[in-house]
C-alpha cells in the first residue's frame, strides 16, 4: 500500500475498496472516512490531510472507530466509505486494521490505500 503521511515512525494509511472508485483524497468529498482509534488527534490528522488536497472539511463526515473490527463492518455495511488508520506499519492497529478490511467480504474486491 500506499502511505499518505509519515509521521516520526507512524504511517497515516488512508485505505478504501475498488468497488467504491475512490482514486485519490479530494474523492473523499462528500463521503464518510471511518477514524480508527477514536482519538482526536487523528481526527484533526484527517482534517490536516483534507485541507492539504484542498478538500473542505465540513464536506467528509468523519466517523469515530474503536476498532479494526469495526472498521472493517462499518465498511462492509456502507457505513463509511475509506478509513484512516495511524501507527507504525508493522504495528498491532496498522496491521489488525489491513487484515480485518482484507478479511471482510466487501463485495470481492480488494482493499486498496488512496495516494
Amino acid at each position: 500500500g500506499q502511505t499518505v503521511a509519515v509521521l516520526h515512525r507512524d504511517a497515516a494509511l488512508l485505505l478504501t475498496t475498488a468497488r467504491l472508485g475512490l482514486g485519490k483524497v479530494p474523492d473523499l468529498q462528500g463521503r464518510h472516512v471511518g477514524v480508527i482509534r477514536r482519538s482526536p488527534a487523528n481526527a484533526v490528522l484527517l482534517e490536516t490531510i483534507l485541507r492539504q488536497y484542498d478538500v473542505p472539511v465540513d464536506s467528509v463526515a468523519r466517523v469515530l472507530l474503536a476498532s479494526p473490527a469495526e472498521a472493517a463492518e462499518a465498511l462492509r455495511g456502507g457505513r463509511i466509505d475509506a478509513v484512516l488508520v495511524v501507527g507504525p506499519v508493522t504495528g498491532r492497529t496498522v496491521t489488525e486494521t489491513v487484515a480485518a478490511l482484507a478479511r471482510a467480504p466487501v463485495r470481492a474486491c480488494a482493499v486498496r490505500a488512496l495516494p
